[in-house]
């Protein structure tokens, strides 16, 4: 059965702020989110990630990053990635 009443809430890790900049997740808000929507749908889902991001370092523009690269042993790893290829 669809609709509203059968819909899961799936709670979302508290976003970061860094001064000036849009939000971010750190790597382990980033692997309990993926946690939390495979316990709620079954499936893990496709994540979007610059390879920059992926491996830990500091977007050139924002300064942002993971804080940490994401390892083979991540649950982030298991996920399809769709992977930022822009100039």
């Amino acid at each position: 059965m669809h609709g509203p009443a059968n819909r899961q809430r799936v709670k979302q890790p508290p976003r970061v702020r860094t001064s000036g900049c849009p939000p971010a997740m750190t790597l382990e808000q980033a692997e309990a989110f993926v946690q939390t929507v495979a316990e709620a749908t079954g499936r893990l889902p496709v994540v979007y990630v610059h390879p920059t991001w992926a491996n830990g370092d500091p977007l050139p523009v924002s300064g942002l990053s993971f804080g940490a690269r994401i390892t083979p042993d991540s649950i982030l790893a298991r996920c399809g990635l769709w992977v930022a290829d822009y100039d």
